[in-house]
């Protein structure tokens, strides 16, 4: 073995105990961000308060005290207190939101289901936070961006993403990125979209397109479209105000397998609204009520998963329906709720406070103790420390890995690039050549005369021609008697002697009297029966 095979060889132990440490740093990672996560609760609640409108009064516009997990609210003269799992003032960024959505996003490489729910009064900011605006994305797009960079970084290209939109308008299901048909046949978007619940707890939605997405871009321009197709409408608080709720779907798939590794539901869902303050009418006043109806049936589901009740009310609304396999247990759920600033909507924002309250307390009717309260803290802290210190060690790996597979392959280039015996273009010519001088060679010892032993006949051609002779000399014989008295030369004309010569020649004379002189010697009897000339084919 030489010098060079010895090096490749321990490069690549080298490249396997690196990915062995990678694997199993992975699994740490893992462990510790599902550790963290059911720290801090598998329904997590955020309040996100609405920045002020240039219209709005200033000094009407505070009652509301925010903390890091805490609200206050100033009403007829008391103050309430809501306690919550991460509240962002009207100050926050996108980033500061998705910060704390992006260990969520993460895990469901790790198989969990995940949904974040957009909730709150119309008008207070639950689109923007999910869509954003050009060179501000929200949580949808950053989600996106967020796993085609984990598919890259890791280099799973095992996994593959699907994309979906839907919209439940009044109760009915809309495909939002359903091509469009000509305007005489039916509607594509109102095509029937079924949901199909199994006995393993999945949910399935037939009718559904199911677009895959090979890279951000390419989702970016599908959102784009689906959000574009929603419905909305003008009202007294809202002048695009959201008539139905929005829901984007990403499933991750094992590409080799084809298996279902987790969903992702990214859901803005419809304002809740005072229909007299709204004033709205005829259609607009029905789609309100259906809102309504499906936040409440939203609100019971989710409560009825926080009591751990045997029964969850799922089927009381298509919204509901929909995301049954992405709230209930194993599954990572984040609501983050939206109020307003102004004392104008107190009541609103009193309303939903409450309903965050409800849905993130029910899990036990005492709040936590300060002491215990430090002590969550602290191990989430360290946990969470622990995850990225992780992360950075993985991103280390990942380099060292890629620079000695990168090595390798170098090395295997120049070696081929200089000729080397592994190059298989290389060896044919070399053989090729060397084939060419030897076969010459014997060609000129053998001499031009001599025929080379590929040309010498055959057994097989040898029993062809002698079966060939038989059936010429059989064919002489029944034409012309016996052999003897025939000769062919070598032009296959036709000569004649023997003992008949006399009788043919008194013919030939009785001939040539009617046509000629000719001349009755032997040579030139063909001349005599130009009838009877004939051409025998000798094969």
């Amino acid at each position: 073995m030489g010098e060079a095979s010895v090096e490749e060889m321990v490069e690549q132990e080298d490249i396997m105990a690196l990915q062995s440490r990678y694997q199993s740093l992975d699994v740490k990672r893992r462990v510790a961000l599902d550790k963290l996560l059911d720290i801090k609760g598998s329904i997590r609640v955020f309040s996100r308060i609405r920045p002020f409108k240039s219209a709005e009064n200033w000094r009407n516009s505070l009652p509301i005290s925010v903390e890091t997990d805490k609200i206050k609210v100033k009403s007829l003269g008391s103050k309430k207190e809501f306690i919550v799992d991460r509240a962002f003032d009207q100050y926050s960024t996108q980033e500061d939101v998705y910060k704390e959505v992006q260990p969520i996003i993460k895990s469901a490489f790790d198989g969990h289901n995940v949904c974040v729910l957009a909730y709150g009064q119309t008008g207070t900011g639950k689109t923007y936070t999910m869509e954003g605006v050009r060179g501000n994305p929200g949580i949808v797009l950053r989600a996106m961006e967020e796993l085609f960079r984990e598919i890259t970084q890791e280099k799973c290209e095992k996994y593959t993403l699907t994309m979906s939109m839907l919209e439940v308008y009044m109760g009915s299901l809309k495909d939002l990125l359903a091509l469009k048909q000509h305007p005489l046949r039916m509607d594509p978007a109102t095509k029937s979209i079924s949901i199909m619940a199994r006995t393993s707890g999945t949910v399935e939605i037939e009718g559904l397109t199911d677009a895959e997405i090979m890279n951000f871009k390419q989702a970016t321009r599908l959102y784009n479209k689906g959000r574009r197709a929603r419905v909305t409408s003008s009202t007294n608080v809202n002048e695009t105000s959201s008539r139905s709720h929005c829901l984007t779907r990403i499933i991750i798939r094992d590409g080799e397998k084809g298996k279902v590794v987790s969903k992702i539901w990214l859901v803005d869902l419809g304002g809740s609204e005072r229909l007299l303050k709204t004033g709205a009418l005829g259609q607009t006043l029905d789609e309100g009520k259906s809102i309504n109806l499906s936040l409440s049936a939203l609100g019971d589901v989710i409560a009825a998963l926080k009591q751990k009740k045997h029964h969850v009310p799922y089927r009381n609304s298509k919204l509901t329906q929909l995301l049954s396999d992405s709230l209930g247990e194993g599954s990572r759920v984040v609501m983050i709720v939206h109020t307003s600033p102004s004392e104008d909507d107190l009541l609103e924002t009193m309303c939903t406070l409450t309903f965050a309250k409800r849905v993130r307390s029910i899990e036990s009717n005492r709040e936590l103790s300060e002491e215990t309260k430090k002590i969550r803290q602290k191990r989430i802290a360290e946990l969470d420390h622990i995850t990225k210190e992780a992360e950075k060690e993985l991103q280390i790996l990942k380099v060292q890995i890629e620079k000695a597979e990168s090595s390798i392959r170098e090395k295997n280039q120049a070696q081929f690039a200089d000729g080397s015996p592994r190059s298989p273009l290389v060896l044919e010519q070399v053989e090729f050549t060397e084939i060419s001088q030897h076969a010459e060679k014997i060609m000129k010892k053998l001499g031009p005369k001599v025929k080379p032993h590929f040309m010498a006949p055959t057994v097989s051609s040898k029993q062809r021609q002698s079966a060939t002779g038989e059936s010429i000399q059989k064919l002489r014989n029944s034409k012309f008697g016996n052999k003897k008295n025939l000769n062919f030369s070598g032009s296959h004309s036709l000569s004649v002697t023997g003992p008949f010569i006399s009788n043919l020649k008194s013919k030939s004379v009785d001939q040539g009297a009617r046509r000629g002189s000719h001349s009755t010697n032997g040579p030139t009897v063909r001349n005599i029966l130009p009838q009877h000339r004939r051409r025998t084919s000798i094969c």
